[in-house]
């Protein structure tokens, strides 16, 4: 069994103690070089630093206050997203997605383009977790037709 190898990047991130994406951004914006090998003691300085000021409670606050409120809120509201497996976000797509268009669809079909799709046997722990999906779906739709009802009016 052979480990994966490191890029530039993350050998780098693993140096300085960072994480890879903050480089990426850095080079994105012009912050540091565009290539990492011309990385000087200066760059790896400036990252160092920067990484400490990130999670300073006062900066993010003022960072954060920059943003209009409702775009604030959207990654907070839509955080428990990323810990969905690949299945759940496919079943939370499919009913939310039926709710739109007021036609909701039933468990039973989920659970079978589930079982097509990612070999999900139905057991009752995945019927509850599917149940609590088509719950999320239903809320996820009708918050974005209150919002485009908001917009519209």
């Amino acid at each position: 069994m052979s480990k994966k190898k490191m890029t530039l990047h993350q050998e780098k991130a693993l140096e300085l103690g960072i994480s890879a994406a903050l480089i990426a951004q850095a080079q994105r914006r012009g912050a540091v070089h565009a290539d990492i090998k011309a990385f000087t003691k200066e760059d790896d300085d400036f990252l160092a630093k920067l990484s400490q000021t990130l999670g300073v409670p006062k900066l993010l606050k003022a960072q954060l206050s920059r943003i209009p409120k409702k775009k604030r809120k959207l990654p907070v509201q839509t955080a428990h997203y990323a810990d969905l497996k690949a299945w759940e976000f496919h079943a939370l797509a499919l009913f939310t997605k039926g709710y739109r268009k007021g036609q909701p669809i039933g468990s039973d079909i989920v659970l079978q383009q589930l079982h097509l799709k990612y070999r999900v046997q139905n057991t009752p722990t995945i019927r509850n977790r599917l149940h609590q999906l088509r719950k999320l779906g239903r809320s996820r739709a009708r918050k974005e037709q209150s919002i485009e009802s908001q917009n519209v009016g």
